[in-house]
């Protein structure tokens, strides 16, 4: 989306935010999200281009990000991604790829388990599930 934004001007809808000359091209926008944004997170020279030495990511796409028509550079998506030697997402011909669900931390129980023995340490109603005011 923020491509497309960046490259167009308008926004998901398609409403006109910016004149034309204020669009950035295909490959400024790519280097602006990619390189733009390890400075902007101080981690130039630690990822944001494929260099060595670099963090790597790599991602199979549904289309061609520099050949489709802009009215669809919104639509794109990921079917893969990789980053560095692991696999994050897969779907469509990737499927069989997927990898596993992160589980849903914390674990209620054992929340609710800490929750209560903190109570108990400091001597308050938290211990019966009550709330500390």
């Amino acid at each position: 989306m923020s491509l497309y934004w960046l490259v167009t001007g308008k926004t998901v809808g398609g409403a006109s935010m910016y004149p034309a000359k204020n669009c950035l091209s295909r490959e400024e926008a790519l280097r602006l999200y990619t390189q733009g944004s390890s400075w902007f997170s101080s981690e130039s020279g630690k990822k944001g281009a494929i260099a060595p030495g670099q963090l790597a990511g790599v991602v199979a796409l549904t289309e061609d990000y520099f050949s489709v028509p802009e009215k669809n550079i919104k639509d794109i998506e990921s079917v893969l991604t990789v980053m560095g030697e692991t696999i994050v997402h897969a779907t469509d011909e990737f499927i069989s790829h997927t990898p596993p669900r992160l589980p849903v931390l914390p674990d209620a129980q054992r929340a609710r388990e800490l929750w209560q023995s903190r109570g108990r340490e400091h001597g308050s109603d938290l211990a019966e599930g009550g709330y500390a005011a």
